[in-house]
């Protein structure tokens, strides 16, 4: 068979398994993560050369802002033990998302400003990736 037909069979299988809705979650929020990478390369140049921030402040600032990621572990315990509204995961993902919107649009007006406070991109930053790493 061609790999065209066993790719279409494997999703039906999985539609089958776990139903529609759930995959379409699956592909939007694996859209969103791929997303958020192209987003990273201009984040970064506009770090640099924008803000002209050395090096070793730009690791430094993109190194804290990937903290919600070691951590991501403990987001999974908690929205088991703790249901939302009687949920435990939808909650979360709409928390996701307003986090992820709010950051992302903060991010957008800080990049409009000629001084730019780095304690708020610190924190903006990490809201992103928290955003991120609850989805």
């Amino acid at each position: 068979t061609p790999p065209d037909m066993t790719m279409f069979a494997w999703l039906n299988r999985q539609r089958e398994a776990f139903g529609s809705p759930f995959l379409i979650c699956c592909c939007c929020v694996y859209f969103g993560q791929g997303f958020r990478v192209l987003s990273s390369l201009s984040l970064q140049l506009w770090l640099k050369d924008r803000l002209l921030l050395d090096p070793v402040d730009l690791q430094w600032i993109l190194s804290l802002s990937n903290l919600p990621w070691s951590i991501k572990p403990l987001y999974g315990l908690a929205s088991d033990a703790r249901p939302i509204w009687g949920r435990r995961r939808k909650p979360y993902l709409i928390l996701a998302a307003v986090i992820g919107v709010s950051s992302w649009l903060g991010l957008a007006s800080l990049s409009q400003n000629e001084e730019v406070n780095q304690n708020l991109l610190l924190a903006l930053l990490v809201l992103t990736n928290l955003s991120a790493a609850l989805s």
